[in-house]
C-alpha cells in the first residue's frame, strides 16, 4: 500500500495526470512480499504505458480483495487503443506473465478514444502467505 501511495504521488509531481488509488479490503498481511512486489511492477508498468501512449488525464487505480481472489483494476481516460491489433513494445506481455506467474488473468479492455480498464486477478491460494503475518 504504502509503495502504491508514493508512486502515485510521484508520478503526479511530474505530470499532469491525477491519479486516484483506493485500497478496498486488501490485507498487506495476507500475501507475502515477493507478490506485494508483483503487484507494485504491474502498476509501475502500466503508468508507464499510460504515462506513454494514453495521454489520460485521470487514473483510478483500485486494489480489492475477497476469500478467492486478489483483484487489481486500472482504468484512464485516455486515447485507448484497440486490443486486437499486436501492441508494440513489450507492457502488455510484461503485465500478462507477472499475473500468470502467480496463475492469475490480466484482461485489457480498451477501444481507440474510450480510454483503458485494466483487471488483474490473482487467486488467493496460488499466492504464498506473508511470514510475519
Amino acid at each position: 500500500g504504502e509503495a502504491i501511495n508514493i508512486i502515485t504521488h510521484d508520478t503526479m509531481e511530474v505530470t499532469p495526470v491525477k491519479i486516484l488509488y483506493r485500497a478496498k479490503g486488501f490485507m498487506e498481511t495476507s500475501v507475502n512480499d515477493k507478490f506485494k512486489l508483483n503487484l507494485y511492477r504491474i502498476i509501475q508498468e502500466h503508468l508507464n504505458n499510460i504515462l506513454k501512449h494514453a495521454r489520460a488525464t485521470k487514473v483510478i487505480i483500485e486494489l480489492s480483495q475477497n476469500k478467492k481472489v486478489i483483484m487489481l483494476s486500472h482504468s484512464d481516460n485516455g486515447v485507448g487503443f484497440d486490443t486486437r491489433k499486436k501492441q508494440k513494445g513489450s507492457g502488455i506481455a510484461n503485465i500478462k506473465s507477472r499475473a500468470a506467474f502467480y496463475k492469475g488473468t490480466a484482461d485489457f479492455v480498451s477501444q481507440s478514444g474510450l480510454g483503458c480498464f485494466l483487471t488483474v486477478n490473482s487467486p488467493l491460494r496460488e499466492i504464498p502467505r506473508s511470514q510475519t503475518g
